[in-house]
């Protein structure tokens, strides 16, 4: 139905102060563009508290943290941006506007906490802007040639977050170098069977012999990553081995076990002298009982 003017009939538009009734939201858009996220589609019959339960168990929290989310600021809009146009887009401006910022966490939520949005592609702009996709790649790199973006990765969680990686940094030749090189070192058995070539690898390659190694993995159940850089983890000493050293007894502060006595080692002996009198007491009774009287 096409939008009807507010002069035509004499007649108050239906859509609400701050949004737009007239933004198309059907049509191809380019996944970055930020554009056709107003209200457009009186969708009032519509159980809105059921689509933003799913909407809120769909998207991930963003805190702009690459250690903790594990998805760049641009991705991360992609889906926001999904939703709104495929789901919510009945979805008052304001009412959206709360839903994101719910989903923000750590150094995001700052950036947009005292702002005041009026329109959804305002807020993604802001978060787009402050968490920029070109930093996030130079740091993904880091943690991958260093190994701490596979830290505490096991079996498919460890294949899929290789083509997460591999989604992030398509468009960086480093990038696809540092996930090569990481295959390679997590994988050296299988390496020699994958078509890789460090001078000239493509995302496509990548995606290849990540399935290739997966399916090796399925028929050897015992097949296992190699872990290097800082996915090795140091065994530290615990604190009563410190504490039982030779350099720790020698400190300030002795441990408690030397000033003060074993009560219990007190208990046992004391026990035991007793007992170690009951005892002759005993023997001394029966000596004097079998002994003969005097005449």
């Amino acid at each position: 139905m096409l939008p009807t003017s507010s002069k035509s009939a004499g007649k108050a538009p239906d859509t609400e102060p701050g949004t737009s009734a007239d933004v198309p939201m059907a049509g191809v858009y380019d996944p970055d563009s930020l554009d056709g996220l107003s209200q457009t589609v009186d969708q009032r019959e519509v159980r809105y508290e059921q689509l933003l339960d799913t909407f809120r168990a769909s998207i991930p929290s963003f805190s702009g943290d690459i250690k903790q989310d594990h998805m760049s600021a641009r991705n991360w809009i992609r889906k926001v941006v999904r939703w709104r146009r495929e789901v919510l887009s009945g979805i008052n401006n304001l009412l959206f506007i709360a839903e994101i910022t719910r989903l923000l966490t750590g150094s995001a939520k700052q950036v947009v906490e005292y702002a005041d949005f009026t329109q959804p592609s305002q807020i993604l702009e802001t978060i787009q802007r402050k968490f920029p996709h070109s930093l996030y790649q130079r740091e993904l790199i880091k943690l991958i040639e260093t190994g701490e973006a596979f830290v505490d990765c096991e079996g498919p969680h460890l294949m899929a977050r290789l083509d997460r990686y591999i989604e992030e940094l398509h468009d960086c030749a480093i990038g696809m170098v540092a996930i090569a090189d990481a295959i390679h070192r997590l994988f050296p058995l299988y390496w020699e069977f994958l078509d890789i070539s460090l001078t000239n690898v493509s995302s496509e390659d990548l995606v290849v012999s990540i399935q290739q190694i997966n399916r090796r993995l399925e028929r050897n159940d015992m097949a296992r990553h190699t872990p290097y850089g800082k996915m090795i983890r140091v065994v530290k000493p615990k604190p009563s081995e410190s504490t039982n050293s030779p350099s720790a007894n020698t400190s300030k502060n002795p441990p408690k076990s030397a000033n003060k006595p074993n009560r219990n080692a007190q208990r046992r002996a004391q026990n035991k002298s007793k007992l170690n009198l009951l005892v002759d007491l005993l023997l001394k009774e029966r000596t004097e009982a079998a002994a003969p009287a005097a005449p």
